[in-house]
């Protein structure tokens, strides 16, 4: 139907519509060299070509040279360089991908230096973080697509805006939410990104990660988690007038609705840091998504200064214990 012609192009292979515009563009399946040559950026159209306007630095950085990449940054060479349509830190973002298009199989590389020590040190030379390349996405929102937590949390340090959107007028945390990275939409919610944003297709973050997802654990989480965030249940997708829930039904993700039903139907609590305790002790994600959605403290105590992640630091308490993480971040 409509749903899964839309579905199907906007996922495309792979790594979906948010894979770096690299990986997509210089795909190869001919031999290892010329593979290695098109990592490093080569046409597509000219083999044995680079492609105009790359620099010595976004060389250096697509074949996993960082001490050379730094040495260049020293000598002078621009982080911003976009010469082939993309900057040297989204070549980055592509490099952190291994075993993915013409990333595969990945640069052998040089030295020690880890790329996020490049990241910063690119930062620091006035890399900005929230450059669009030709497939209008920047390394922060290529970092909440793909769930880099470390150069996530250095974007966001060093200016990310986290209000940018991408070609289909949707947020990070549309994109976390579509691949089912809860601790980065908890990163995001707790950085202030809007929550019931609705992009060109008409979704929701909510939306995304259940028309998307595929109703496993990490998409349950998503949605816990952007319910506990205070994430609207009753916004339908805008094409169809259909809500979150029914779209839950419709695929058979039944944990999913429920806990949607709870987020619709549960009555106020009047005691929310209360409520959250009594929750982690139960071992109920719905009643702690509930809680936290009332608006209690994720740090609260019980009457013996036990906290409900700690509480919730048993085998059995994953359900509750992956919530709490992903909606508090480090306590």
């Amino acid at each position: 139907d409509g749903t899964e012609h839309r579905m199907a192009s906007r996922r495309g292979p792979p790594g979906g519509r948010y894979r770096s515009g690299r990986a997509r563009g210089n795909v190869a399946d001919d031999s290892l060299p010329e593979r290695q040559t098109r990592r490093a950026g080569a046409s597509t159209t000219e083999p044995g070509r680079l492609r105009a306007g790359l620099s010595a630095l976004h060389l250096a950085i697509g074949n996993a040279h960082f001490e050379v990449a730094d040495a260049l940054l020293e000598a002078g060479a621009n982080p911003n360089a976009a010469g082939p349509g993309w900057t040297p830190l989204h070549t980055m973002t592509w490099v952190r991908m291994p075993g993915t298009g013409s990333n595969d199989p990945a640069p052998p590389g040089s030295g020690r230096m880890d790329s996020l020590t490049l990241v910063r040190k690119m930062v620091a030379k006035g890399a900005d973080v929230n450059a669009k390349d030709e497939t209008v996405q920047s390394a922060y929102l290529i970092a909440t697509s793909e769930g880099f937590l470390s150069l996530l949390t250095a974007t966001l340090e060093n200016g990310a805006d986290v209000d940018s959107k991408d070609s289909y007028n949707g947020t990070g945390l549309i994109r976390a939410a579509e691949r089912g990275h809860a601790l980065t939409v908890g990163v995001l919610l707790r950085a202030g990104i809007e929550i019931d944003h609705i992009n060109n297709v008409g979704w929701t973050a909510l939306l995304e990660a259940i028309i998307l997802g595929d109703g496993g654990q990490r998409y349950t989480d998503t949605v816990r988690v952007l319910l506990a965030a205070g994430a609207n249940p009753l916004i339908p997708s805008q094409q169809d007038g259909v809500n979150p829930i029914d779209h839950a039904q419709t695929r058979g993700f039944w944990t999913i609705a429920t806990t949607l039903f709870a987020a619709i139907h549960s009555d106020p609590l009047g005691d929310p840091d209360a409520g959250l305790i009594n929750a982690a002790i139960a071992n109920d994600a719905d009643a702690v998504m509930l809680a936290l959605r009332a608006g209690a403290n994720p740090n609260a105590q019980d009457a013996d200064e036990n906290a409900a992640l700690s509480i919730a630091a048993r085998p059995a308490y994953q359900d509750v214990s992956r919530l709490l993480h992903a909606f508090a971040g480090p306590i």
